[in-house]
């Protein structure tokens, strides 16, 4: 059974640059999005940013980034899933929801 293992942060602090930052159990560590880059964080740093995070969903996966324009790019990540069966031990998992995220908004898709 899959679990979700994907934790997503989000910055809303008007003082300062709107930024996301993405955790997974089991790693030390994380990723912050923010202003048109991606960071890797060891787990102090992510302890000392996550502070003036607020979590915003846990989700099964990450599909990417996606590039909606030249200055603009959104996080792609998989809320819901349905086993439909297994193979050589392993689920197969069908997704059937997915989130987007910018900084500044949210959309269910």
């Amino acid at each position: 059974m899959s679990v979700r293992g994907i934790r997503i942060w989000r910055r809303n602090d008007a003082r300062f640059q709107p930024s996301i930052l993405v955790e997974k159990n089991g790693v030390d560590g994380s990723l912050l999005f923010q202003g048109g880059a991606i960071a890797t964080l060891d787990s102090d740093s992510t302890e000392v940013e996550r502070r003036s995070y607020q979590k915003i969903v846990d989700s099964y996966g990450l599909l990417g980034v996606l590039a909606i324009t030249k200055d603009e790019s959104v996080l792609v990540a998989v809320t819901g899933v349905l086993s439909v069966g297994q193979l050589y031990g392993a689920d197969i998992l069908k997704n059937y929801q997915c989130r987007v995220y910018i900084a500044a908004n949210i959309w269910i898709l």
